[in-house]
This record gives structure tokens, C-alpha cells and sequence, in this order.
């Protein structure tokens, strides 16, 4: 058995292609994530976001109380909206006159 403030054995496998949990049809079956490793995999997934002195409570509340599968549920959402929030900043706006439009043999 892992001591709980030590990390654990590895997390629920994200996908390899981009390093994301879920999503997740049914609980993940990881059993024990350590504080410490989530803590890890939290600053990680919220890189560059401002927390406040309750958002810094709510993360160490998800680190130290909550359940493996419920931690690995919220870190999945949190990752998944960064990359859908990447994707979209990247994506050219349709009503942008200087964007690229695709050509009728392209659609």
C-alpha cells in the first residue's frame, strides 16, 4: 500500500497522443493517487491561471479528500477545456475578412 503522501502508483493512462484524462464513460479504476502527485498533475493542467486563496483551498481539498476517481473526473474536464480553449484560439475566425477561406474544392 502506497503512504498517502507519497505518490502513487500511475495514474489512470491519458491519452498518449496528448497527455489528457478522459473523457470517462464510467469511474476510472485507479485506486490511489498521492497528494503530492496531484498537486503535480493539478499545477500542471493550470498552468498560468490566477488562484485565489479559495480556488488554493478547492485544489488542496481535491488533493487530499476527494476520491482517486472524482480527482481523475475534474483533472480530465480541467485538461480537455484547456486544449478546446487552445484549439479555439488557434482556429481561424469565420468572420474574419483576412482569414482563409476554403475553396470550393477544399470543402
Amino acid at each position: 500500500m502506497t503512504s498517502p503522501g507519497l505518490p502513487g502508483p500511475p495514474a489512470a493512462a491519458p491519452d498518449p497522443a496528448t497527455g489528457v484524462h478522459g473523457p470517462y464513460e464510467s469511474p476510472p479504476e485507479e485506486t490511489l493517487i498521492g497528494p503530492a502527485r496531484r498537486a503535480g498533475l493539478l499545477d500542471a493542467a493550470l498552468a498560468g491561471v490566477a488562484r485565489g486563496a479559495w480556488d488554493r483551498r478547492i485544489l488542496a481539498w481535491l488533493c487530499h479528500w476527494c476520491d482517486t476517481p472524482t480527482f481523475l473526473a475534474v483533472l480530465g474536464l480541467l485538461q480537455r477545456a484547456r486544449t478546446a480553449g487552445a484549439a479555439a484560439r488557434l482556429a481561424p475566425d469565420p468572420g474574419d475578412p483576412a482569414a482563409p477561406h476554403p475553396t470550393a474544392g477544399e470543402r
